[in-house]
Parts: C-alpha cells; structure tokens; sequence
C-alpha cells in the first residue's frame, strides 16, 4: 500500500504544472520556416501516430540541434513548439 502511495504521489509531483513554456528550452515564436531560412538543415520527420496530423520535424546546424512538434488542424488552426535540444 505504502508503494502504491508513493507511486501516486510521485505522480502528481512530476506531472503538476509542466507547461513548454516554462521550460528553459522552449524557443518561443520559433518555427520551422524560420529554422529553414537561418540556416538549419532537415534532419529528420517522423509522424506520430493518431487520429491527428502530428509530426515531429528535427533540425540541425554547426552548433544546434532543434526539434519541433507540429500539429496540422484545419479546425483549430496549425500548431508548432520547438525546443533546443541543445540548449544554447
């Protein structure tokens, strides 16, 4: 009972209030057009599985790595958060 416990507690801590924008590697108003066209190279697609249009594009450069997750929907609109792998 005491595992079970400490599971679920240990649960909540790690999932309470993590938003990408806290994180210090979020990049903020980055997209992919804009890694494109300063430089960075394709590296790799892969697209998700699901019932959405989700992809996860990472670019690279001489001295970035940068992953973003796009999310295609008519309804909503188009969504994108990119990350610095990196962290530089």
């Amino acid at each position: 009972m005491k595992k079970l416990l400490g599971i679920v507690v240990l649960g909540l801590l790690l999932s309470a209030n993590t938003y990408a924008e806290d994180l210090p590697y979020f990049l903020k108003g980055i997209t992919p057009k804009f890694l494109i066209n300063n430089g960075y190279t394709l590296h790799s697609v892969i697209q998700k599985s699901g019932g959405t249009k989700s992809y996860l594009y990472t670019f690279t450069s001489s001295r970035a790595v940068v992953s973003c997750h796009v999310i295609l929907d008519k309804k909503r609109g188009d969504e994108h958060r990119c990350y610095g792998i990196t962290n530089k």
